[in-house]
């Protein structure tokens, strides 16, 4: 009897222990307006936010490789560009979005020979 209350109250230790580590090893943010980033840019200059709305294509450009599109996420308050491309499938969805603010392209020219293609504007967003 004695045993398996020891035992119990072990595995519950452990359980509690594991659900913490769990818990606080997941990054918690909350969401932050997009107006309330592009007013206060410096506020949140290289920390980690986190922005909740609707992929909307700002732009693109084709090179040899394919389409690149530069997108923004907007939610009530405004849109804010970010620098990861979206897949079309994506757009008109609600998506959460993590990562620091920075300088991000908006605008980008390709090379017709090399595909490649260069950023010829930035503007402040979010950087993932």
């Amino acid at each position: 009897m004695k045993k398996n209350i020891i035992s119990w109250v072990i595995a519950a230790v452990v359980l509690s222990a594991f659900i913490g580590f769990f818990y606080y090893s997941i990054p918690h943010v909350k969401p932050v307006p997009a107006s309330h980033i592009l007013k206060n840019p410096d506020d949140y200059r290289n920390k980690a936010v986190m922005v909740e709305g609707t992929p909307v294509i700002r732009s693109s450009v084709s090179t040899k490789y394919g389409k690149y599109a530069f997108f923004a996420i907007k939610d009530e308050t405004g849109q804010i560009p970010v620098s990861r491309d979206v897949y079309e499938t994506y757009v008109g969805s609600e998506l959460g979005i993590v990562g620091e603010v920075g300088d991000v392209c908006v605008h980008g020219t390709a090379n017709e020979t090399s595909g490649k293609w260069a950023c010829d504007k930035k503007e402040t967003g979010i950087v993932t």
